[in-house]
């Protein structure tokens, strides 16, 4: 599901801290996290690899690599580095620190194949755990409607209208269910953990549509032969109209 859209969806209307908005974020960040294993899954569905077993243990080790090296930043690295620049009270060195971090982490992470979307999502759980997370997040809010801007329209522009006319009932009907099952899935999950009928209906709304990680996913299957053509385009026409 989407975490940029529902989370401006939230903020806008107060509910960030609201049963139904604590809920549906904990599922987003979920969401947003297992998308890193599926993508270094990827290569071996696509079948890209010569020996499963020496694939399947660089896949663990890679997963040990990125929770170990997150935990490690978020604890004790970036706090202090943080804490340091912090001291010297210049603003601008500080918005250029917490820019390089980010650059770095996503450069690290792209090294074992993580794409730049995922290492910068890291880099942002990383920097949340220092006392200076919101200091750091009021300055980076400025770009950050601007280069959302961009990517929805960098999505917007791979839609094929052509293909969207032609099968557009199919389309459709592939939305209406993509709608029924995903808000079926978040309200039972809901329900599970013990919420009223109203808080079940409404997580399931707020998750029932595709989000932006799925184009990094599907844009790695694109790349191991995963998706192709008619299907990659179903995809993006199912998954932009959500």
């Amino acid at each position: 599901s989407s975490t940029a859209i529902v989370l401006k969806f939230l903020q806008d209307r107060g509910e960030v801290d609201s049963p139904q908005g604590r809920t549906a974020f904990g599922i987003l960040i979920f969401q947003d996290i297992i998308v890193i294993p599926m993508m270094l899954f990827i290569p071996l569905l696509g079948g890209s690899v010569s020996n499963l077993g020496v694939s399947i243990l660089t896949l663990v080790l890679e997963g040990i690599f990125i929770i170990i090296f997150t935990i490690v930043s978020a604890k004790w690295i970036v706090p202090k580095l943080l804490y340091q620049i912090a001291r010297l009270q210049s603003r601008e060195l500080f918005i250029l620190s917490v820019v390089v971090i980010i650059f770095a982490v996503t450069w690290i992470t792209s090294i074992i194949g993580i794409s730049p979307a995922l290492g910068a999502f890291l880099a942002g759980l990383i920097i949340s755990n220092s006392e200076y997370s919101q200091q750091a997040l009021g300055n980076i809010l400025p770009f950050r409607d601007i280069l959302a801007s961009f990517f929805f329209i960098s999505i917007g522009m791979l839609l094929n209208l052509d293909f969207l006319i032609q099968y557009l009932l199919i389309i459709i009907l592939i939305v209406l269910c993509v709608f029924i099952i995903k808000s079926v899935i978040a309200g039972l999950v809901t329900a599970l953990m013990g919420f009223s009928f109203r808080i079940v209906i409404l997580v399931g709304f707020i998750l029932s549509q595709i989000g932006e990680f799925s184009f990094v996913l599907s844009l790695t299957g694109l790349q191991y032969g995963l998706l192709a053509g008619d299907a990659y385009q179903l995809f993006l026409s199912v998954a932009i109209l959500t």
